[in-house]
This record gives C-alpha cells, sequence and structure tokens, in this order.
C-alpha cells in the first residue's frame, strides 16, 4: 500500500508527448461535445419557431372560421381580381337593411376583419377600402401574431357554383407564415377550406 501511495507523490512530471496527446483528446472531445450541443440548440430553436408558425397559423384560421360562424352571412362575395379577400353579407329582416364585413389581407401581410357596416337593401355597396386607405381595427386577428403573412402567396376566397355573391359553397384560406432567426428564415403554410 506504501507503494502505491508514494507512487502518487512523485515528482515525476509529463513528458512533452503525454502533454500534446491529452490536449489532442480533449479538443476532440470538447469539439464534439459543442458541436451536439450547437446542433440541438438550433434543433430545438427550429421546432420551437415551427410550432409558434402553426399555432399562430390555427389562431389565423380560427379567426376566420369564428368570424364566418358569428356574423352568419346571408351571401358571400370575393372582393376581385387581386385583391385577397371576401365580404360577408347579412339582411336585417325587420330593418330593410344589409350589414357587410370584410375579411382580407393587407399588403403589409396582416389579416384585417372589418368593422361592420349597415346600407339599406338594394342600395349601392361602399367600395371596399384599399390596404393603404384602411388601417388595421381594434381586435384585428393579427394584432398578437408575431410571424409576417406573406400577401403574394396567401388569400381568403371563396368558391361557389352559383353565380356571386355565393348562397353556399366553401370558403377556402391559405396563410404562408414567416420568421426570420438568427440569419434563418422559416416558413410554414398552411390552407383550409369549410363550407356555408
Amino acid at each position: 500500500m506504501k507503494k502505491f501511495a508514494n507512487a502518487f507523490r512523485s515528482d515525476r512530471g509529463f513528458t512533452l508527448v503525454e502533454l500534446l496527446t491529452a490536449l489532442t483528446l480533449l479538443t476532440v472531445v470538447l469539439g464534439m461535445i459543442t458541436s451536439v450541443a450547437i446542433f440541438g440548440f438550433r434543433s430545438y430553436h427550429k421546432i420551437r419557431i415551427e410550432n409558434d408558425l402553426r399555432e399562430e397559423g390555427d389562431l389565423l384560421v380560427s379567426s376566420v372560421i369564428t368570424e364566418l360562424y358569428t356574423f352568419a352571412p346571408d351571401r358571400i362575395t370575393p372582393l376581385g381580381e387581386g385583391k385577397r379577400g371576401i365580404i360577408l353579407e347579412r339582411d336585417i329582416e325587420d330593418a330593410g337593411k344589409r350589414e357587410q364585413k370584410r375579411i382580407d389581407i393587407t399588403s403589409a401581410g396582416t389579416l384585417r376583419i372589418g368593422e361592420t357596416t349597415e346600407m339599406a337593401v338594394g342600395g349601392e355597396s361602399p367600395p371596399p377600402p384599399t390596404a393603404e386607405e384602411e388601417p388595421p381595427v381594434p381586435g384585428d386577428a393579427r394584432t398578437d401574431v408575431q410571424a409576417v403573412i406573406k400577401p403574394e402567396d396567401s388569400f381568403v376566397d371563396v368558391e361557389c357554383r352559383l353565380l356571386n355573391p355565393c348562397e353556399t359553397g366553401l370558403v377556402k384560406v391559405k396563410f404562408v407564415l414567416s420568421r426570420s432567426y438568427d440569419g434563418r428564415d422559416y416558413e410554414l403554410g398552411m390552407e383550409s377550406k369549410f363550407g356555408f
């Protein structure tokens, strides 16, 4: 036992070859650990951002669905060529009036759900404002979404077999959301159809 204890008390040092070998092995091991850690962090952030984009897309789609079913339109009209939205209309039978609500995607990449407007039945519809004329309204579905909607790839549209305005058909929604993180762009596309 005394020999074993004396071996640790020895004044003998390490040779240069032993020291270089130990440093080389330490560098290789630390390099592998660092690579695994960096890969793990990047994977974590990628999955987190994709989940955030999916949640935000779900929020946007559910905002459109909720508005469609709570407003309960009698007719839906597409905004027209190059516009990415719809106009919901319903008749107020007792008052002889009609209510309209607009849902569209602005050129700035926001989902805009407009205020309800009233007009006389048979009257001319007011021209829909452009994205530059009308700021997002309070309660806009886009206000708590952090991703950017790509307006060139996204739309809210209506599909029906009869002439416009549609009394029955499908509302088609497509959102392409993007977000940048650490110099990289992440995108997620969501598409949905629901009947009315």
